[in-house]
């Protein structure tokens, strides 16, 4: 009896021990969701791809209980789902008018959840100012009021005009958003601005990181568009002027771009950086802003599809990009003439200009007007887009152009090159379809007679080789 107490005893502890364990609680990958879980294999708790913001696809559950949504996707819009998913202007609900910058009226949602404007009554023109208020692409434009906001027409592929139905638009239309702009520049498919207060802002395209964006919108991908104005990074500073460009050397391949200056005579350059026109060592695409590595402070900026060019202080002009046909105004460096100069290089002579303009999305041309107003072009001579009457295939030394004083603007695109001088249009090299031309190319100078032409102040060339002129009254 004295023996078989301690035993009792252990047995007495061992069941109150076992009474007393905690039960085992849920773990992941048994199938059934505990509150601590978002899912558990199967048990997704009703959770779909849509529920948690994307249009559709197929979610699934990791192993560590949490979802995976690598089988989600954006596209195609789920159009009719009464929410505004990425790529639809609208779904179901109507828009007033006002919102898209026109004066009245009510725009219909339709079926395709796209906005019909058909409806809405358009603000007036307004008078247009002098002065990168104009902008020109391949079969889009841009102006802007003299109360800087923006209206385009043409091609909207990919949102390049900034505003809604993403259609082609025969008339001036309101940029979308509340923005005051001072300067506007048009390529193929994007557009930039800059601003009152210094802020840049681009839309459209963003296949080659031409727009710089901050945050890429999630429902963004680099084929698709964006139809409204997405600000900068505002490491890039005040801004002063944004640059759009686009290249091609041959029927398949484009290079977009974008450059800016800001008010410390930086530049910076975002997009495909092919020739090193984005004065980046870089190879490939640089899709955010990245500052020109130079000493030099500029004060004016251009760029086209495979060169940049700009002006210090002393307005003296130097260049980077490819080398060919004599695009950068210097002798070519052999060692460096397959891949382009990312270093802003001096162009020959050492003029000073007050202004320059480049141009060409395969045959670079650069024509600067020089403090003394006179015209210089150097580059590609194609069609005799030098100006100078010179039968030189190209020319890496400025060649004079000869003009009626005084000369107030210049522009290049390419093929085609103009001038505003003596108050009328001068143009030169490619000259199909100008009116009052007979003949289809000139080395030197004609005037673009046209009985509606006011006296003018500014234009811009597009591409290709379409012409918008500005008179002293603000007509375009």
């Amino acid at each position: 009896m004295t023996r078989s107490l301690p035993l009792l005893l252990r047995f007495l502890l061992l069941l109150l021990t076992a009474c007393s364990t905690p039960p085992k609680g849920p773990t992941c990958g048994d199938g059934t969701r505990a509150s601590q879980e978002l899912c558990d294999t199967a048990d997704l708790d009703g959770a779909t791809c849509v529920s948690l913001g994307y249009n559709g696809g197929t979610l699934a559950c990791t192993s560590d209980c949490t979802f995976d949504t690598t089988g989600c996707h954006d596209t195609p819009p789920l159009c009719g789902n009464g929410r505004l998913d990425p790529g639809e202007s609208c779904d179901g609900t109507p828009l007033a008018c006002s919102v898209l910058g026109f004066e009245d009226g009510e725009a219909l949602c339709s079926s395709s959840c796209t906005l019909s404007i058909i409806g809405c009554t358009p603000l007036g023109a307004g008078v247009l100012v002098p002065r990168d208020t104009i902008g020109a692409g391949f079969s889009q434009s841009c102006a802007l009021d003299a109360e800087g906001a923006a209206s385009c027409w043409g091609s909207n592929q990919l949102g390049g005009l900034g505003v809604v139905p993403q259609q082609e638009l025969s008339t001036l239309t309101p940029l979308l958003g509340e923005h005051t702009f001072r300067t506007i520049s048009v390529a193929l498919n994007h557009t930039c601005a800059v601003d009152i207060g210094g802020r840049a802002y681009c839309w459209g395209s963003d296949q080659y990181g031409q727009l710089g964006l901050t945050e890429r919108p999630r429902a963004l991908n680099r084929t698709e568009g964006l139809h409204f104005p997405s600000p900068l990074n505002p490491m890039v500073g005040e801004v002063v002027t944004i640059e759009t460009a686009y290249g091609s050397k041959d029927c398949s391949n484009t290079t977009d771009h974008t450059c800016l200056l800001n008010t410390e005579g930086e530049v910076y350059c975002f997009g495909d950086n092919t020739d090193m026109v984005l004065g980046s060592p870089l190879a490939g695409q640089v899709p955010w802003p990245s500052r020109v590595e130079t000493p030099h402070r500029f004060v004016h900026l251009s760029t086209a599809g495979h060169h940049t060019c700009a002006l210090n202080g002393e307005g003296h002009a130097f260049c980077w990009g490819s080398w060919e046909q004599g695009g950068l105004g210097c002798s070519s460096d052999p060692q460096n003439e397959a891949t382009g100069s990312a270093t802003p290089l001096p162009v020959l002579l050492g003029l000073r200009y007050e202004t320059l303009d480049t141009g060409g999305r395969s045959t670079p041309v650069t024509c600067g007007l020089t403090t003394e107003k006179e015209v210089f072009c150097w580059g590609s001579n194609k069609d005799g887009a030098l100006g100078a009457g010179s039968p030189l295939s190209s020319s890496a030394t400025p060649l004079h152009v000869s003009l009626p004083a005084p000369v107030v603007a210049i522009q290049t695109g390419g093929t085609t090159s103009c001038a505003v001088a003596a108050g009328d249009l001068h143009c030169w090299g490619r000259l199909e379809g100008l009116p009052g031309i007979a003949i289809t190319t000139s080395s030197t100078p004609l005037p673009i007679q046209h009985p509606n032409l006011p006296e003018l102040v500014d234009l811009h060339i597009g591409d290709p080789e379409s012409i918008l002129v500005l008179g002293v009254d603000g007509s375009l």
